[in-house]
């Protein structure tokens, strides 16, 4: 997901005008890795960027199997 996600259209009371500021620069994508169980969210994990081979090996390995 990127940061700097926002809404593009908004609602107002009749009559009135929606305002609201946007962001100018695109911000920075983030990657969320988690782990659901019939409990809920057993653990998660985000990162800045892009993940790779190796990232999701480590929160696999670091984070996932110490809860199991």
């Amino acid at each position: 997901m990127n940061l700097s996600l926002v809404r593009l259209f908004a609602r107002a009371p009749k009559g009135k005008q929606a305002r609201g500021e946007r962001p100018i620069k695109r911000g920075k994508n983030v990657s969320l890795i988690g782990a659901i169980g019939f409990r809920g969210i057993i653990t998660q994990i985000s990162v800045i960027g892009a993940t790779d081979g190796l990232t999701f090996e480590a929160f696999i390995s670091q984070k996932l199997v110490p809860k199991l």
